[in-house]
């Protein structure tokens, strides 16, 4: 699996990461065995957010045994925001888990802008900022799942990392070239200021509860779909997803190696009925796929979207000369324009981008 860097964290990580919230309720044994299992398929980031006394001592009894191999992120989950009690809670993860450093601390469930407020006006923030020069932890998250405290929070500068739900419910679609939809331009700013910032978004939820993988729905969906809508996203740097079981391990793990059929989420998105809402809009689902001349048409089309909104940097030069083969090798033969179930002018934008970049 790829390693990616968390945006301004600096933190090589896997694009996958382990929720471990359904872990809490395996045995000890299980428990090692499921830490191990994930490192040896290849996952390496761990969110510990149990906001348990009961559970977090469990996981000190396995994490030393792979604790060199994996980046760990704890949760401040004391809704008060008390300084006092924060700090204590701190100190207590660290013994409970017997590590020394997290590479990660959330604050955790901000979901109201009152609370938002308070944590930033009352302190708290000072003690993170006291505890960090001490080399207690690394990078500082913020997690929730409304987009009227992810915005500031990515706006404030404050925030190495975000954590907020992202998935292919209609109710949380975050597709950034989308519009029409309820919240969906808060959606798209929250996506585009983590991409502008250079903040760490990871996806929480990207199954929403599973649901989008209950068989017989209109919207079912399979976990390499559902990976692959969250990871298309432009601002997403992780897809974070809860797992309890070997075989749920190896459903994450199986995105790698996955086809692009496998990856084609566009009839889910259809069955929600989103079809003309989309139409014209690239949402990287490579559905266009093969090419004759076997670009990969979703990656072009999202250097493409990424430069219109935030303009050309560096990095994207970069990506878009290392990219093999490119936009220049479409011989506009319109297979993919025929493909396409949005209506997307393929060979148009494939122009426009050699522009872009010329």
């Amino acid at each position: 699996m790829k390693t990616i860097i968390l945006g301004r964290s600096g933190l090589p990580v896997k694009p996958l990461g382990i929720g471990t919230e359904h872990m809490n309720r395996l045995s000890i044994k299980e428990l090692d065995h499921l830490l191990r299992y994930c490192v040896e398929r290849g996952f390496d980031y761990f969110d510990l957010v149990t906001a348990s006394k009961t559970y977090r001592p469990r996981y000190g009894k396995v994490l030393p045994a792979v604790r060199s191999r994996v980046k760990i992120a704890g949760h401040l989950s004391d809704r008060t925001r008390d300084v006092a009690n924060s700090e204590i809670l701190f100190h207590q993860i660290l013994k409970d888990l017997q590590v020394e450093y997290l590479d990660v601390l959330f604050i955790q469930w901000v979901d109201q802008v009152e609370d938002y407020q308070r944590l930033v006006s009352n302190g708290l923030l000072d003690l993170l900022a006291k505890l960090r020069q001490q080399g207690k932890f690394g990078a500082l998250g913020i997690s929730g799942h409304k987009t009227e405290v992810a915005i500031p929070a990515a706006e404030s500068g404050l925030f190495d990392i975000i954590m907020h739900p992202i998935n292919m419910a209609s109710s949380a679609i975050a597709t950034p070239m989308r519009r029409g939809f309820t919240g969906e331009d808060d959606r798209s700013r929250l996506l585009s200021l983590c991409r502008q910032h250079d903040i760490g978004l990871i996806a929480m939820k990207p199954f929403m509860g599973g649901k989008l993988l209950k068989p017989g729905q209109p919207y079912s969906a399979t976990p390499v779909q559902c990976l692959h809508y969250t990871l298309s996203q432009i601002g997403v740097s992780m897809a974070l997803a809860g797992v309890s079981s070997p075989q749920q391990v190896d459903a994450l793990a199986a995105y790698e190696a996955s086809t692009t059929a496998e990856r084609d989420f566009s009839a889910i998105l259809q069955a929600q009925n989103l079809l003309d809402g989309m139409r014209g809009e690239c949402v990287y689902c490579n559905h266009c796929l093969p090419c004759p001349s076997e670009i990969d048409i979703a990656l072009i089309n999202q250097m493409h979207d990424e430069a219109v909104q935030f303009g050309i940097s560096p990095a994207l030069h970069q990506r878009y000369g290392s990219a093999t083969p490119s936009a220049q090798d479409c011989i506009a033969c319109g297979d993919c324009e025929a493909a396409c179930p949005f209506g997307v002018s393929v060979i148009d934008r494939m122009q426009e981008t050699i522009a872009l970049f010329a």
